[in-house]
């Protein structure tokens, strides 16, 4: 099984990791990132089938980005990949290019985990230190989280 890395808790590592260069390839009607959603994010919330979590966004300036969901029960996924920013709807989206762990193992032997081309969240920059993001494609009462506020944290 491949070892799961977490992301770097301090705030001078954090500032780090939004200089890694993964390249940004805009897509269709997508811009490049706006600088209020440039950042290390966090939003903490209460899952209704998993248990209480913390996601940690890192939106890097060159459109590349990292997203890691801790759960407190132990359960960690991070997801890579590139995002889009269509400001006139207000709308960011993840396009995911790959994830961690690779795949779920267990008694009878490992399945391979696919994760999904991506994800849209239309999104509110409430001031300079606080976004939420609201999952599109979630229903209320579905049983998943649809609304994420996240903290700046650098």
């Amino acid at each position: 099984m491949q070892a799961t890395r977490r992301f770097p808790r301090t705030a001078a590592a954090m500032f780090a990791a939004l200089t890694l260069s993964i390249p940004f390839t805009p897509g269709c009607g997508g811009g490049g990132p706006p600088t209020a959603l440039t950042g290390v994010w966090r939003a903490n919330f209460v899952d209704p089938n998993f248990g209480s979590g913390t996601v940690d966004l890192i939106l890097m300036s060159d459109g590349s980005f990292q997203q890691q969901t801790a759960y407190q029960a132990g359960a960690l996924v991070t997801i890579y990949g590139t995002y889009r920013v269509f400001t006139n709807e207000a709308l960011l989206r993840l396009d995911i290019q790959r994830g961690e762990p690779a795949e779920a193992c267990g008694p009878l032997g490992c399945t391979p985990i696919l994760y999904p081309a991506g994800e849209s969240y239309g999104y509110t920059v409430v001031d300079a230190n606080n976004l939420t993001l609201q999952n599109i494609n979630c229903v209320p009462g579905g049983g998943g989280v649809c609304v994420f506020n996240f903290v700046r944290l650098v």
